[in-house]
């Protein structure tokens, strides 16, 4: 989906070919994208190292993207000495299908809850917000998430994201292919004759 770079000064410095596309006017700032004021807010404290303890916010949806966005950590990019904070805001969708799902859990031997919080966390959801929607205890779910980081071999949330994120879509283009070849296979080269 649509991923935009954004700098602390909520400048979008560049943005995908979906993003391009996503987009009738290219945006110059944040302000462009995240349309909600409450979430913009939310994003400019991100920003602004307000959330220190978490790699990324999940902001809820707006008129632009109906999924929502998840703007996370993307560097600390040094420039000529200068240190230059960098993030990246994308669409909240992780295309995973149930296979998808069953194999990263076969893969990595994760129990349904682990799952379930390995895919909410890459969502760029809370701790808190997953214990609510599950009608557990914040406590089971940080537990949950040091079974992932151990069983991922995954030192944090972000590694845990970009595991998530980069298996799903591995996952879909190699569905995908199979998709293309399979109805190549279906059609008969003799079809004319």
């Amino acid at each position: 989906g649509p991923v935009y770079i954004v700098d602390v000064l909520e400048r979008i410095l560049a943005m995908n070919k979906f993003a391009l596309e996503a987009s009738s006017a290219t945006p110059a700032s944040l302000s462009e994208i995240v349309t909600t004021g409450s979430e913009l807010e939310r994003a400019r404290q991100f920003l602004l190292g307000a959330h220190l303890d978490t790699d990324g916010i999940y902001l809820t949806s707006s008129a632009k993207v109906p999924g929502g966005f998840f703007l996370r950590k993307a560097s600390d990019h040094s420039e000529s000495g200068e240190v230059k904070k960098l993030f990246a805001l994308s669409d909240n969708s992780i295309c995973a299908t149930d296979n998808c799902r069953i194999q990263f859990q076969e893969q990595y031997s994760l129990s349904r809850a682990e799952l379930h919080v390995a895919f909410q966390i890459a969502c760029g959801i809370s701790p808190e917000h997953i214990a609510d929607a599950r009608g557990t205890s914040l406590g089971t779910v940080r537990t949950q998430i040091k079974l992932l980081k151990q069983k991922l071999i995954a030192p944090n949330i972000a590694a845990i994201t970009r595991l998530v994120l980069g298996y799903s879509a591995t996952f879909q283009k190699l569905e995908q292919e199979q998709r293309l070849h399979e109805s190549r296979e279906g059609v008969s080269p003799d079809r004319d004759k």
